[in-house]
């Protein structure tokens, strides 16, 4: 996170940029906060070598929407790479936005009278930099601490987290007053927030049996790993069916070792160890059973840790 100093008049002068390398495209990317009818933004723009940058589109890419309160705007939103995805962490600004009259300092101070004032961070996730997604209930990723704790007005966060083992560590800056605090009167420390390696979000069943279908996989092994967790009394079972819907013999519901527990790198196993003959080559999918559980990745192949992101 950079103070800009524009390039070609790119950047506002003095706004604040996050910067990161893509790896699916080889490109360098900036995130950067703009404005809208509603508010603070955050705008997109890549460069090839970090010289000469381009907007893939001239508005902004985040922005409050009518999901979100009144007082809603976005400061910033760092983002990282992962598993293919772009993952987001808006920085949300409790606060109105002066309607119908310029942005000056003045009417600023007015419409942020009566609001919180303070700043949540948010999940955001996109495919392409442009289109983004947040959750429909809006809620905190990393929430504000108590009343009287050192994160209870503001949380400004790391770009990315750092890969500890089986957890992402969330590093991010925590401040006791709201963003309009007079000089000085915010206390302000490093926390630290962790999360399960790819627990973003999960495909969960409660008390009864849920199931899902995977896309089409191509594997030639039947190995079939499961970043997941049950419930005391939960389980999971899976099945490899063909393109139309059917077990494999030896790979059906019945024909594999349940899983209970709480594993990040869980390897499901069958009644076969080896797909027969007529097997290979025919389309496969995955059909999960799963029951007071949670199933947050899988892979057809060995689960390992991706690289920091």
């Amino acid at each position: 996170m950079l103070p800009a100093k524009g390039s070609s008049g790119l950047f506002p002068s003095g706004d604040v940029v996050n910067f990161f390398h893509d790896p699916y495209r080889q490109r360098y990317v900036a995130t950067w906060k703009t404005t809208t009818e509603r508010g603070r933004a955050v705008g997109v723009a890549t460069s090839d070598d970090g010289l000469v940058w381009n907007k893939p589109t001239p508005s902004a890419v985040m922005f409050a929407d009518d999901l979100d309160p009144d007082a809603t705007q976005l400061y910033g939103m760092p983002v990282f790479p992962y598993q293919g995805y772009y993952i987001g962490l808006p920085w949300v600004y409790n606060a109105r936005w002066p309607k119908d009259r310029p942005a000056t300092d003045d009417n600023l101070r007015v419409a942020e009278r009566t609001s919180p004032n303070t700043m949540d961070v948010q999940l955001a996730w996109s495919r392409n930099l442009v289109q983004w997604n947040r959750t429909p209930a809006r809620s905190s990723f990393i929430p504000r601490g108590a009343a009287g704790e050192f994160d209870s007005g503001m949380i400004y966060t790391a770009r990315s987290p750092v890969l500890m083992g089986d957890k992402l560590y969330f590093y991010y800056g925590g401040f006791n007053g709201p963003h309009n605090a007079p000089a000085g009167a915010n206390r302000a420390a490093i926390g630290l927030g962790m999360l399960r390696l790819d627990g973003f979000c999960s495909m969960r069943a409660g008390t009864s049996v849920g199931h899902f279908i995977s896309r089409p996989e191509q594997f030639e092994n039947p190995v079939v790993s499961i970043n997941a967790r049950t419930d005391a009394d939960g389980v999971i079972e899976a099945e490899i069916i063909d393109g139309s819907g059917k077990a494999l013999v030896g790979f059906s519901r019945a024909d594999c070792i349940s899983f209970r527990g709480d594993d990040v790198r869980h390897r499901l196993c069958w009644k076969n160890s080896t797909f027969a003959p007529e097997q290979i080559g025919v389309e496969k999918r995955l059909r999960f059973f799963l029951r007071d559980a949670d199933i947050y990745s899988y892979a057809t192949h060995a689960l390992i840790s991706p690289s920091n992101p």
